[in-house]
């Protein structure tokens, strides 16, 4: 028995080992398109001193409030190593992932189900994986894996009733999600769901007014001055439903396959699954696995948010994007966590298909990473470490504005930060 825990240990193991010599091996020291705009804010505050009003500035659609945060502290103490943020997203991503281990183990054995031996190492596979190579090798994805972490701890912490500390707990990582990503605002939304599955009726109700007064302060803070950056056009949107819906479906499915042409079959099996489940359950069980529905609720929501400013009928492909694999691998990581709670046909086939089509996302997004991001980056990057001048079409590849670049780099070069650190 102690043999084959021990095993399982060494395969769970696997994925996150493999990510973390990816991230050793291809990982660049030179800031990468919008680290650039955090690099002009650091520059800035170096010459000024930290501003309110600098931390919480919108970027994009997000005010990364906490990320910047992070980003200074690390950039003082590594004179901008690039690629402590991206050890810094690892850390995050196996924090959260720990906790989430260690709360399903709790919640399989309160309802006294036994998970399959697969289970837990199949969780890992799809929240370690390199098909989210765009995430791994950009240290600005902070802004999704300390959202992410937010959200994730947050829902499990909120739904312990019994806990007044938990409660309070879970409202402060819901600040740390609405200012680190934009969907963040979904958090408090989702919350609610959690909250309404309360059994006691005068606790229940004691919270929902509590979390009301919370989310409208973080909610109406956020949208102070806030101006969307995205062309939102829902006339298009309401002219192309079928394609809007294959697109959505794309975007919760990409996690286990990322080709839009396939992707969207897991996104249907996976939203059945999410409906069938509940049926079985009664309401003291729904309370205890709504995390995960929570975590579900929240990504939709991502998809239908992301879609308005993204979709379009000629790109499908931008539903399958691998930077937003990190935030919906967690609508499969919870629906995995599910499994041992619903007894249905061919459960075995479905764990074999899912673990093949992860694996094979791990070599295929590897490859594409290394292709994509490392070798159309490593010229620029040995040209400035060797302080030769930079070709203009690979200053391009590092940001569009050419001229921004070359400006930033003679600044990371006089007070050597970054590469000239090295």
């Amino acid at each position: 028995m102690r043999n084959r825990r021990n095993y399982l240990f060494i395969i769970a193991a696997l994925p996150p080992a493999i990510v973390a010599c990816y991230i050793f091996l291809l990982g660049l020291n030179i800031p990468f398109w919008d680290q650039w705009d955090f690099l002009s804010q650091l520059l800035k505050i170096q010459d000024t001193g930290i501003s309110f009003e600098q931390l919480i500035s919108q970027h994009n659609e997000h005010r990364p409030f906490f990320p910047r945060i992070i980003w200074i502290g690390l950039a003082q103490l590594t004179q901008y190593n690039v690629n402590a943020e991206l050890w810094i997203n690892f850390f995050f991503a196996l924090i959260t992932l720990v906790f989430f281990i260690w709360q399903s183990k709790k919640i399989w054995s309160r309802l006294d189900v036994s998970p399959d031996i697969w289970t837990i190492p199949l969780i890992v596979l799809v929240v370690f994986n390199l098909g989210q190579w765009e995430s791994w090798l950009i240290g600005f994805q902070t802004i999704m894996y300390l959202g992410m972490l937010s959200v994730v701890i947050g829902f499990f912490l909120l739904a312990k009733q019994a806990s007044p500390l938990s409660f309070y707990g879970a409202i402060a990582l819901g600040f740390v999600a609405n200012y680190s990503m934009a969907n963040g605002l979904f958090y408090w939304i989702c919350g609610f769901f959690i909250l309404l599955q309360f059994e006691d009726r005068a606790l229940r109700l004691l919270r929902l007014v509590a979390w009301s007064i919370f989310s409208l302060i973080s909610v109406t803070f956020f949208f102070h001055g806030w101006q969307t950056k995205s062309h939102l056009d829902f006339s298009y949107i309401l002219t192309h439903l079928d394609s809007w819906g294959i697109w959505i479906l794309n975007f919760l499915g990409a996690p286990i396959f990322t080709h839009w042409h396939i992707a969207w079959l897991f996104g249907v099996f996976g939203l059945i699954f999410y409906l069938v489940v509940p049926l079985k359950l009664s309401r003291g069980q729904r309370l205890i696995v709504s995390p995960y529905f929570a975590i579900a609720i929240f990504l939709i929501l991502t998809a239908f948010a992301v879609s308005s400013g993204r979709f379009s009928e000629d790109k499908p492909s931008y539903s399958v994007i691998s930077r937003y694999l990190t935030m919906t691998s967690w609508f499969w990581a919870a629906l995995i966590a599910l499994f041992p709670l619903v007894e249905f046909h061919y459960k075995r086939w479905i764990y074999i298909a899912l673990t093949a089509s992860l694996a094979a996302l791990m070599v295929g997004g590897g490859w594409v990473g290394y292709e994509n991001r490392y070798l159309p980056v490593l010229p620029a990057y040995e040209s400035a470490k060797n302080n030769l001048k930079i070709k203009d079409t690979d200053l391009g590849r590092l940001y569009p504005d050419q001229n921004k670049t070359e400006i930033l780099l003679k600044k990371l070069k006089d007070q050597k930060l970054s590469l000239y650190a090295e």
